[in-house]
């Protein structure tokens, strides 16, 4: 479990990483005909000057269809460029380059045009409606005593999306705890398959996401732990909605 020291290193890394998102979506607005390996470029460059580690795997940048992929890392050669009315997913993640400092991890969503399609709008609210109906469930199970198991967490997630038939578009965990080696730890999080109860002082992410194959894909993330006081705590940004970057008139349609 964390001690406070991590826990301080975690709020750090997360204020940072919510900084450098900040700092794309600045980027994203400068950049003339910028693509997704471009865009992942900066964001590595923004972490090193943060000094900010992640383990092997870069952030996730999508533009378009490619949101729907859930774990879509651009190519160079391959990656798209970035086009008026565009969705984009960026998903970070990192930690302190201090020996056991604990990672964060969050995703966010935007969009570049003049006005948000009304689906990907709708869609995004169910993301949000999940991730919140899990937070209180948590916080409920913990006033009568017990905490959460990560199992029925997952399952209460697809059960809220079921009721409006979205639940097939739900392809990956709920959630997972933060390490400190790398952003997925070692203890049971919010997965289908975890029957372990949530922890004190344990950092963990709360994620749900709904993907249309080759359309489009939506999802946030956010980070938590319950403190000693049983009190459950948000440590990154809580997105209430998809933030529209305006029209880029450079750009062609």
């Amino acid at each position: 479990m964390w001690n406070n020291k991590q826990i301080q290193q975690h709020y750090k890394a997360a204020n940072i990483l919510y900084a450098i998102i900040r700092k794309t979506i600045e980027f994203i607005k400068k950049k003339k005909h910028v693509d997704e390996h471009e865009v992942q470029s900066f964001i590595l460059e923004q972490m090193n000057s943060f000094d900010i580690t992640m383990d092997g795997d870069k952030p996730i940048v999508a533009f378009g269809p490619n949101t729907s992929i859930v774990h879509y890392f651009p190519e160079k050669k391959s990656s798209k460029k970035l086009r008026n009315n565009t969705l984009i997913l960026l998903d970070i993640w990192g930690r302190l380059k201090k020996s056991r400092a604990p990672y964060a991890d969050m995703t966010m969503m935007f969009y570049v045009g003049k006005e948000i399609p009304r689906q990907y709008n709708q869609y995004f609210e169910y993301v949000c409606k999940t991730r919140d109906s899990i937070v209180k469930e948590i916080e409920s199970s913990i006033k009568k005593g017990f905490y959460s198991i990560g199992k029925e967490m997952d399952s209460l997630a697809r059960t809220i999306l079921d009721k409006n038939k979205l639940a097939q578009y739900f392809l990956h965990g709920l959630g997972h705890s933060l390490g400190t080696t790398q952003p997925h730890g070692i203890y049971a999080g919010l997965r289908r398959k975890s029957k372990k109860r949530l922890v004190n002082s344990l950092g963990y992410t709360i994620e749900p996401g709904l993907y249309i194959k080759g359309k489009f894909g939506v999802r946030s993330e956010i980070d938590f732990y319950i403190d000693k006081k049983r009190h459950v705590i948000t440590t990154t940004p809580v997105q209430k909605k998809i933030q529209r970057i305006e029209f880029i008139k450079s750009i062609k349609v």
